[in-house]
């Protein structure tokens, strides 16, 4: 089965958001960000908007939209992908903490703790950081989201640029490790502690690893030991 990328616009930004938050809202850092699990859902939804929205206009908004069986209709977003460059300093999105604290209500102080435990970890240098990353449950394994990555790594390799994410559990991390990127030390968050009593056991592993695909011109030297990704659509 092979999938089409399409680039999203202002008018895909909450669809878009709400499939988002509705992968997030199931994670230890979605439960750590809104406690309320009735809340969760929209809240975050609320606040990944003001990220989306900004993409947009600055970085990437990639999907890939869900075809329902038996039918030549198209459903919602399947499949996402939110890209921001690195490689120039972009401007400060406009009325942010007050359209953060509009968002996120109580739960603000809890979102701005993660972005800055993650901006905290940035590496240097200039790559495209990949923000978000999400799937609907209903797809069929994972092969929307490969695609998704293979698009725009054609895209980082033509300009033999480097590319970054985080993930935040092992599968996630093994996804990412298939594409051709290198697992960092993970980190943890600091205030998880906090939330321990009202979200996942203490024996939870809640930790971000960072995760970096070297530009293409690095992965090509023959010291390395991992075959080229693909630079155009995936399936498996």
């Amino acid at each position: 089965m092979s999938f089409t990328v399409q680039s999203g616009g202002a008018d895909d930004v909450k669809p878009v958001a709400d499939l988002i938050a509705a992968t997030l809202a199931q994670r230890p850092t979605g439960i750590y960000l809104v406690k309320d699990p009735a809340l969760r859902p929209g809240i975050i939804a609320n606040v990944v908007s003001l990220d989306v929205e900004y993409a947009v206009e600055h970085g990437w908004v990639n999907y890939i939209r869900y075809i329902r069986k038996g039918s030549t209709g198209c459903g919602g977003p399947c499949a996402v992908a939110v890209w921001l460059p690195h490689t120039e300093p972009l401007p400060r999105p406009p009325n942010y903490d007050d359209r953060l604290a509009e968002a996120a209500g109580p739960y603000a102080s809890r979102f701005r703790e993660v972005d800055q435990a993650l901006a905290d970890h940035l590496p240097d240098g200039r790559y495209h950081h990949l923000r978000y990353l999400a799937v609907c449950p209903s797809a069929e394994g994972r092969d929307p989201v490969r695609t998704l990555l293979a698009n725009h790594h054609a895209l980082l390799d033509a300009k033999s640029m480097p590319a970054y994410a985080v993930a935040d559990n092992k599968l996630d991390c093994a996804l990412y490790r298939d594409a051709g990127y290198h697992e960092g030390d993970g980190y943890p968050l600091d205030a998880w502690e906090l939330a321990i009593n009202e979200g996942p056991s203490p024996d939870d592993d809640v930790r971000f690893w960072p995760m970096l695909r070297p530009a293409w011109q690095e992965r090509s030297a023959p010291s390395s030991d991992r075959d080229p990704v693909p630079q155009h659509c995936v399936d498996r």
